[in-house]
């Protein structure tokens, strides 16, 4: 099996740490909305949304910025000289 470079195992390490992350926030917003007397779907509802968001949340600003040419919501530049300034 190959090594992974430095840069590599950084990647590595830090969505390790993330999922971390996720796995400590979904177990804290249950436990939270259990004890406000939430009933299990919706707190099932609410934990999938979470999961939801985080899956598509890089997509969708990684396809407006290709689709913008810049950082989101920055508008594309129609002109291809500069504008005299």
């Amino acid at each position: 099996m190959a090594r992974l470079s430095p840069a590599g195992r950084h990647i590595i390490d830090a969505q390790g740490l993330r999922t971390a992350g996720y796995g400590c926030t979904s177990v804290l917003l249950s436990g939270l909305l259990a004890a406000r007397s939430y009933s299990p779907l919706t707190t099932g509802l609410a934990l999938a949304c979470v999961v939801a968001g985080t899956a598509w949340g890089p997509c969708s600003s990684a396809a407006s910025r290709t689709a913008s040419g810049g950082p989101a919501g920055t508008p594309r530049s129609t002109s291809a000289s500069p504008e005299p300034g």
